[in-house]
């Protein structure tokens, strides 16, 4: 797999395997290499991406395979949803993930970009993921602009004020609720700045949403963590 003269990645091998007569057939028909269009995705943390990987757009059919809906591999584990969200985009149309395509690489273009979705977009799965977005862009942005954490924080309460809904809509596509990396960052957030009782709120937030239905038992146990230390400071003197 290739992407601007870059090799990414690869086909596993058992897709390799399948592709292979269909796409030499796609080639010698048409004189030239065949290219695709793709989206980069993965999970998205504040400080930056995590665990890319890239989802081909492309019919089956073309290449000689019949079509299927995407499942998880029983081994597999889902972490922030992204990636499961984009593979099934296609075969599921209550929501439409096809805005990632055009989302400026250039982050302050991708703010009013983002924004604009918001304003227009109503289906709970896609509102969660453009919220990501901006939340993590808004958070590189901080150096750039003074407003930004401020913008940030009140991008996080309004994602915080639709998740009630959003962690229903999780449910009732996976069975399960991702990874929310607002509230471990917000909980972060303020700590960082001293907040201790707002950073409490945060994580008791994010467990309360996760209650026993989350994909990685490793990410309510985090928050778990962070809300002990932050009882015993608030329950030490000065606090």
């Amino acid at each position: 797999m290739w992407i601007d003269g870059l090799n990414v990645g690869h086909l596993s091998r058992e897709n390799a395997k399948l592709y292979r007569p269909g796409l030499l057939a796609q080639q010698e028909a048409r004189g030239m290499p065949i290219a695709l269009a793709g989206v980069i995705a993965g999970g998205v943390r504040s400080d930056g991406p995590e665990m890319l990987g890239v989802f081909l757009d492309h019919d089956p059919e073309d290449f000689g395979l019949p079509r299927r809906r995407f499942t998880r591999p029983p081994e597999s584990r889902m972490r922030t949803g992204l990636s499961d969200a984009l593979a099934t985009d296609a075969a599921d149309d209550s929501y439409d993930l096809a805005w990632m395509t055009d989302l400026p690489s250039d982050d302050i273009r991708a703010i009013p970009y983002l924004r604009k979705l918001l304003a227009h977009e109503k289906d709970l799965l896609d509102r969660h993921f453009i919220f990501v977005q901006l939340e993590a862009v808004l958070y590189r942005c901080r150096s750039a602009f003074t407003s930004a954490l401020g913008e940030y924080d009140e991008a996080c309460r309004q994602h915080d004020a639709e998740m009630d809904g959003i962690r229903q809509a999780c449910l009732d596509k996976w069975g399960t609720v991702p990874i929310l990396e607002t509230y471990r960052q917000m909980a972060i957030r303020q700590q960082k700045a001293g907040n201790y009782s707002q950073a409490l709120w945060w994580a008791e937030r994010g467990i309360a949403l996760y209650g026993r239905d989350c994909a990685r038992p490793e990410a309510v146990e985090d928050l778990r963590g962070r809300a002990a230390k932050y009882r015993a400071k608030l329950a030490s003197p000065g606090h």
